[in-house]
């Protein structure tokens, strides 16, 4: 290749070179390069809180105010007057105001135009009037190439500023809406009752009973030597003495048995809850937030619409210090909305806040056979794919305690609450029949879920599964007792 044809490809290198820098001076989306000196913050509002007397925010479909009602009472927004306002919504718009920043001033050689910015008509448009008279008006614009901020006219300048301050004037009227649905519960105030109604299951009432201190008194046991012989007596006069003193100066022991605050199932039937803590979802009622707010001062027919005439569960809460609450929970599809009586407004909350939906007695009392106990039991039958297995106590080879303790096995198997279960790909591995002294019976069959559980069908419906580990260890029982039995 000769000198020229080398030199002519180095020219040609460098024209594209400098036609590429020339290129790269034009940013994205037609926007010019822009001259700032960045590193420093701009300040362009700083006003105090008090001074501020409305806020007005304008988007495409919406006009929201802020008013300034005094230091007591904090600012309102119009249109939800006597709802429970967001106070973190109201200070993010009201800090963002007073305290505007910006990150850099945009600079072109020739005017600017705003259409390439996305302010010739901008999205969001905020007013902040104070109450000396002075206004301050700001346009929200596209947001920057290179995630540099977002574009914002103020004082008929371009600058940027945060995505996230930016983003923050991006508001509907119902993000003012306090999303939590019941107010923070002290810690010195407990829950009093709570009355649960899950359609198509029995009414639950809950009642708390308070911590007890059982004080028992011990009497001293008597001195060794109070019924020393006279002679012995007179032999060992100071020894004695000592004794006496000792016995006589022995006071009462009071022993002290604090029982821990429980909650007591008064309904369907009555239960002590000492091994259910019930306050580990009872207390999560006070810090559900909503996902959303899905209408405020809603009418008898916005309810219906979202299934409030029927709901499927309604969750009554008493509290030591007086407050009454009550929720209802409706379902559409796979979306759940509550309201708070007193408050007309709709939620959209979360299926996994709603732990009390899967609450039965069953899950309660942890026994699947309702309020029975093992003293209830006259006989029980075991049934396998191999063998059938008879307890009958006869007092002799099978006596009512050894019932008892296969009867405890059994009431003891831990149920798993699940969706009703119709159908079922694996076979039944034991039926297990409890026949009662009332004449009454229960039948229990236990199916492999295939994934290490047992689905518990309880004469013919399933809601519950249990660990295959339960019916293994009562079956082992049941050999060992039934083999007793037959030797």
């Amino acid at each position: 290749m000769s000198k020229q044809t080398k030199t002519l490809i180095g020219c040609t290198l460098l024209l594209v070179l400098l036609l590429g820098g020339a290129a790269f001076a034009l940013t994205w989306e037609g926007v010019p390069e822009e001259e700032t000196a960045a590193s420093e913050s701009i300040e362009l509002i700083k006003e105090e809180k008090n001074q501020v007397s409305k806020i007005k925010l304008e988007t495409d479909t919406e006009q929201i105010e802020l008013i300034n009602q005094g230091e007591e009472e904090g600012f309102s927004v119009t249109g939800l007057e006597n709802m429970p306002l967001s106070t973190s919504a109201v200070n993010s718009i009201v800090e963002a105001c007073i305290n505007l920043e910006a990150s850099q001033e945009i600079k072109t050689e020739e005017a600017l135009d705003l259409a390439l910015y996305g302010l010739e008509s901008p999205a969001i448009k905020v007013q902040m009037d104070m109450q000396d008279g002075k206004a301050y008006q700001l346009a929200i614009g596209n947001e920057a190439p290179s995630y540099q901020g977002q574009y914002v006219l103020f004082n008929d300048k371009v600058y940027l500023i945060s995505t996230s301050v930016a983003m923050s004037f991006d508001q509907t009227l119902y993000d003012f809406v306090e999303t939590q649905i019941l107010p923070t519960k002290s810690s010195d105030v407990h829950i009093e009752e709570l009355v649960l109604k899950n359609t198509g299951r029995p009414e639950i009432k809950l009642t708390y009973v308070p911590e007890e201190t059982i004080v028992t008194e011990k009497e001293p046991e008597e001195g060794e030597n109070v019924d020393a012989a006279p002679e012995d007596t007179a032999q060992n006069g100071e020894a004695d003495a000592a004794s006496v003193d000792t016995s006589e100066s022995k006071e009462t022991e009071v022993e002290e048995e604090v029982i821990p605050a429980y909650y007591k199932m008064t309904a369907p039937y009555a239960k002590d809850l000492t091994t259910y803590d019930v306050t580990s979802w009872a207390d999560g009622l006070f810090s559900i937030y909503a996902t959303a707010v899905e209408g405020i001062r809603v009418d008898e027919q916005k309810m219906k619409d979202y299934g409030f005439d029927a709901p499927l569960s309604v969750l009554e809460i008493k509290l030591s210090d007086g407050q009454n609450y009550r929720l209802t929970v409706t379902r559409q599809n796979d979306t759940y909305y509550m309201m708070r009586e007193g408050t007309p407004i709709i939620y959209n909350v979360n299926q996994s806040d709603l732990s009390w939906l899967d609450i039965t007695p069953i899950t309660l009392t942890r026994n699947m056979f309702e309020n029975r106990t093992s003293d209830d039991i006259a006989s029980i039958s075991v049934t396998t794919e191999s063998e059938t297995l008879n307890l009958i106590p006869d007092g002799k080879e099978l006596t009512s305690e050894e019932l008892k303790e296969v009867g405890n096995m059994i009431i003891a198997f831990t149920p798993t609450k699940v969706e009703p279960v119709e159908s079922f790909n694996l076979q039944t591995v034991a039926t297990i029949t409890l026949s009662y002294k009332d004449g009454k019976t229960d039948r229990l069959e236990l199916i492999p879920t295939g994934s290490g559980e047992l689905y518990m069908v309880l004469n013919g419906v399933c809601e519950y599964t249990t660990n295959e580990w339960s019916f293994t260890s009562l079956l082992e029982k049941c050999k060992s007792v039934y083999e007793e039995v037959e030797e």
